[in-house]
């Protein structure tokens, strides 16, 4: 009787866990959607750089992480997805099934919005004005690592959404 217990406590967990992502990963839909709006582009067909698939910021833990889920959740509405992590390599990106590039700045060609999924130290010094010139325009970036300043953001012709900011 308690092994009995102690499972159905636990599939609640999970349960309740599971549901938790899809809250966050509607959240995380909702606000690159109201950026893409705010640039005059439709999210169907839109192209969306994820920086960071870390569970964790600094720390190559991937156990936990919401990326795999975001990134199917977009392609299938149509998104075009590619993935920067600084802290993996391109080859370890690609053998974990994401769509990846070698550099930042080759990943960011053409893209219409970075979305920060994790506040990594090295994302707080994005070079935003080389960034802005591979991307298409308007871009926006979506910060839900909250690394970046949004008024710097912003002074750099970008359209600006972060999580729990208010913005």
């Amino acid at each position: 009787m308690d092994e009995a217990d102690n499972l159905r406590v636990r599939l609640r967990v999970v349960t309740a866990s599971r549901k938790v992502n899809e809250e966050a990963l509607k959240r995380v839909l909702r606000l690159l959607r109201e950026a893409l709006r705010s640039c005059g582009k439709p999210a169907k067909r839109a192209r969306v750089l994820i920086l960071g698939v870390s569970h964790r910021p600094n720390l190559r833990d991937v156990e936990g992480s919401i990326v795999r889920d975001l990134v199917e959740m977009l392609q299938n509405k149509g998104i075009r997805v590619k993935v920067y992590d600084p802290l993996f390599s391109y080859s370890e990106l690609i053998k974990m099934g994401y769509p990846a590039e070698k550099t930042l700045t080759r990943a960011a060609k053409d893209m219409d919005c970075l979305l920060i999924t994790v506040g990594h130290d090295r994302f707080k010094h994005l070079n935003l004005r080389r960034l802005k010139i591979a991307m298409r325009k308007p871009a926006a970036i979506v910060d839900l690592g909250r690394v970046l300043d949004c008024e710097e953001v912003e002074k750099e012709g970008f359209i600006y959404r972060g999580l729990g900011r208010g913005i």
